[in-house]
Parts: structure tokens; sequence; C-alpha cells
């Protein structure tokens, strides 16, 4: 069980944002 409020789909797509912000 995640400890996080958001969904593992949610977390998901905030980890690829993140990715992205890194790249640049």
């Amino acid at each position: 069980m995640s400890h996080y409020s958001f969904s593992d789909e949610a977390i998901a797509d905030l980890e690829d944002l993140f990715s992205l912000f890194s790249k640049q």
C-alpha cells in the first residue's frame, strides 16, 4: 500500500513531469 493519497498512476505522471524538468 502506498502512503500517498494519490493513485499510483498520478504518482507516475508526476514522476514523468519531474524527469522532464530535470532534463532541462
